[in-house]
């Protein structure tokens, strides 16, 4: 990737599979999207991943986007961060689960990342919140932070900063970013990504600054079922098949979520059927037909008007 002539922008898709103990809800195999930045040092390329990011979930119809975000930033000054922390956390090493306490040594940033309710208790007391909140990162990759924002600011980008965000390998350096979605009722992060610019010299290449983001396809898939569950704008109740066809392209191109009775069944039938998945039934009898009308009943409050068209 060093050879490349920057910026090199590349994206994959595959199987992946987890080595360590799955999480809940977590599968052994997994299939992941992933988007790679090559050769860009300048906040820019950092913006140009997470608003890269945003559209491609947008376009998976996801909605209400929040971005999380955080600098690690750089060795020297992450370095003096990470002593910091295992210097706070020593008196309760031993109330630290398994996991965090073979983070302590190998780690202590990744403890942060922790799910275990005990452990984020201890999180939550004055004198180790006061180290996790503390401002450690140097001028420098200040600046590359401060521009970032900026960046995102323009775009109209929704974020937040937040110092528990982290990630466990060494080779990632200033901006760490997630994905939320609001759309299910409570925040869930959708993807995940960040600064990686130790990455191709710890592989044995030139340094090189890149920067990316991995998405899971079956977490995406739950959420988009999920959100997709939401009901239909409209639902056409006709008995006349092509009427009903064409009145529910013209709602589709329209922008509506919409659909019709492709059995022409009983009218009651259908009726009942779009009070299940519809908002508004478009009734199309052989008055409204004769007449140029739609009857359009609102199915949540039975108040029903006659109207020349839905815009």
């Amino acid at each position: 990737m060093d050879k490349l002539s920057p910026p090199a922008k590349l994206w994959y898709f595959g199987p992946m599979f987890r080595y360590e103990r799955p999480q809940a809800g977590r599968q052994r195999q997994f299939h992941q999207i992933g988007l790679e930045l090559f050769g860009i040092k300048e906040p820019t390329a950092d913006a140009e991943v997470i608003i890269m990011a945003l559209e491609l979930l947008k376009a998976n119809g996801l909605n209400d986007l929040t971005v999380s975000l955080n600098s690690l930033g750089c060795p020297k000054c992450r370095n003096n961060y990470k002593e910091e922390i295992k210097k706070a956390l020593k008196p309760y090493l031993d109330e630290l689960c398994d996991d965090c306490k073979v983070r302590f040594e190998k780690n202590p940033l990744r403890i942060l990342d922790c799910k275990n309710e005990n452990c984020k208790k201890i999180f939550e007391k004055n004198e180790i919140k006061e180290v996790i909140l503390k401002d450690f990162i140097c001028n420098e990759c200040k600046e590359h932070f401060e521009q970032l924002k900026e960046l995102l600011n323009v775009n109209n980008v929704k974020y937040e900063t937040d110092k528990m965000l982290v990630r466990g390998l060494d080779y990632y350096t200033r901006t760490v970013f997630e994905v939320k979605s609001t759309s299910l009722g409570s925040q869930s992060a959708v993807l995940g990504g960040g600064r990686y610019d130790g990455l191709v010299e710890m592989l044995g290449g030139n340094p090189t600054p890149a920067v990316g983001f991995a998405l899971g396809v079956e977490r995406l898939y739950t959420l988009i079922e999920k959100t997709n569950q939401e009901k239909l704008d409209y639902f056409v109740v006709s008995r006349y098949p092509k009427e009903a066809l064409k009145l529910t392209m013209e709602l589709r191109r329209k922008g509506y979520g919409a659909d019709f009775d492709m059995q022409s069944r009983k009218f009651n039938k259908q009726l009942e059927k779009a009070g299940k998945i519809s908002k508004f039934a478009c009734i199309l009898g052989e008055d409204e037909i004769e007449n140029n009308y739609i009857t359009l009943k609102n199915l949540e409050t039975g108040v029903q008007e006659k109207v020349s068209s839905i815009d």
